[in-house]
């Protein structure tokens, strides 16, 4: 019974470390996304806008300012871009070398394809990205995130050893990239990847903790590795970050 006892003991004692290790791993994860996200953002924001966002898809977003050019012309979510006056764009790097190329000021033609299939030509003017809403859409959530990110590592710092602290750094590790990493979702796609998975890991954080603050559950006492079940949609979720529609085709 002793040895026994001895040997639940020691592999609790290494699946502490484990996780320890793992969470500190997401949270410089997310600093380095934390300090990358306001360069790219800054030198987004600094080129020509169409007057409305593009997913990595090239197909239009669902989160578009209805005041921009582009919604008021008419584009709507999930319209897809084929062509820029008689330039072809096939990436988001090539969409975003003919905006530079063409300049602010410059009067442009975007031509999409509609859910339906239909083609569409939509004029619209490039302006500089408005400051009102580069505040609200970038500057306000960049903010919050940093506040979850600080909390988060203050309780990892002091309560790691506990699986609750644990859980509870994790969940604000998610929300943080959630936040900060919000208008990259929109502009340049850097940390797609990283912010499909930063939400089910805030969903999955809060749930773990659920089971474990202020009370451990009994079950989770009697089955240690449910403390953890909840994160194992957030790596999948990473992986498969590309929208369903594509080019009015599934």
């Amino acid at each position: 019974m002793i040895k026994q006892s001895k040997e639940i003991h020691s592999s609790s004692r290494w699946s502490d470390v484990v996780t320890q290790i793992v969470v500190a791993v997401l949270v410089l994860v997310a600093l380095v996304a934390l300090v990358i996200a306001p360069f790219n953002a800054w030198r987004w924001a600094a080129q020509p806008f169409p007057g409305i966002f593009f997913e990595s898809t090239l197909n239009v977003t669902d989160a578009n300012n209805p005041a921009w050019e582009g919604p008021r012309s008419g584009l709507t979510f999930p319209d897809h871009l084929v062509q820029i006056d008689d330039t072809p764009i096939h990436s988001r790097a090539e969409l975003d070398a003919v905006l530079n190329q063409r300049g602010i000021g410059a009067r442009i033609a975007l031509h999409v394809t509609t859910a339906s299939g239909q083609q569409k030509i939509v004029p619209v003017t490039l302006v500089q990205f408005p400051r009102a809403d580069f505040l609200s859409f970038f500057v306000a959530p960049y903010f919050v995130g940093l506040v979850y990110l600080a909390a988060g590592i203050w309780v990892f710092v002091a309560r790691r050893h506990q699986s609750a602290g644990r859980a509870f750094t994790a969940m604000c590790v998610g929300l943080a990239s959630g936040c900060t990493l919000l208008f990259d979702i929109y502009t340049t796609h850097t940390f797609a990847w990283l912010w499909s998975g930063a939400i089910p890991l805030a969903a999955g954080g809060a749930i773990s903790l659920a089971l474990l603050f202020p009370q451990e559950q009994s079950f989770v006492t009697r089955w240690p590795a449910l403390r953890w079940i909840s994160f194992l949609p957030s790596p999948s979720c990473a992986r498969s970050s590309r929208p369903p529609y594509r080019g009015g085709r599934t």
